[in-house]
């Protein structure tokens, strides 16, 4: 097998494809290989905090793993694909299809996506199936978008002293060099949504 730098070399040389093929191949039996292992011994690719987040919550997703009634039991993907992202349908040509979210970027310092909670329920009564708005960033630009706060299951009013202690406690961690993220729902009711 030759080195990756000389890969596009290589290839160029492989006219029947073989090696090309037995590579490809390779990769696949890896990767299988891979997924057989505990979910704790397995890699996840991506910057710090999304790999971070995933390892943490993955198992709590996964009935294999957990075995929880109350989380949902299909990995973080089967959570994804059971509540997509909310689509806008274009009305015409001039009307782009797209996602509603808003993706993170450095100068807004979050990301936003919006879900239908229960794309089976065309109606709902309720805010559990109707559409979600998700927010994870930075706690300064989250907390400035909410007014409560989930403490012991409950839903309190966020005062500005709780927010203080937040964002002090945010600053001493990052003086410690770590990372920390806020995160918010919103649940759409849908007599107004």
């Amino acid at each position: 097998m030759p080195a990756i730098d000389d890969w596009d070399e290589f290839e160029k040389k492989d006219k029947s494809g073989k090696v090309k093929a037995d590579y490809e191949k390779a990769e696949k039996d890896l990767i299988a290989e891979h997924l057989e292992l505990p979910y704790n011994d397995q890699g996840c690719t991506g910057d710090a905090s999304e790999t971070g987040l995933i390892k943490f919550i993955e198992p709590l997703f996964r009935k294999d793993i957990n075995g929880a009634k109350r989380w949902p039991t299909d990995g973080i993907e089967g959570f994804r694909n059971a509540h997509p992202i909310l689509k806008h349908t274009p009305r015409n040509d001039a009307d782009p299809a797209h996602d509603y979210k808003i993706d993170f970027n450095s100068n807004i310092k979050f990301n936003l996506l919006i879900r239908d909670m229960n794309p089976a329920e065309k109606a709902p009564e309720f805010a559990d199936d109707n559409i979600t708005v998700y927010l994870k960033g930075a706690p300064d630009k989250v907390l400035v978008r909410c007014d409560k706060i989930l403490y012991q299951n409950k839903a309190r009013v966020l005062t500005d002293q709780v927010r203080k202690e937040i964002l002090d406690a945010n600053e001493l961690f990052g003086n410690m060099g770590e990372r920390v993220l806020g995160f918010s729902r919103f649940m759409l009711h849908p007599d107004m949504h």
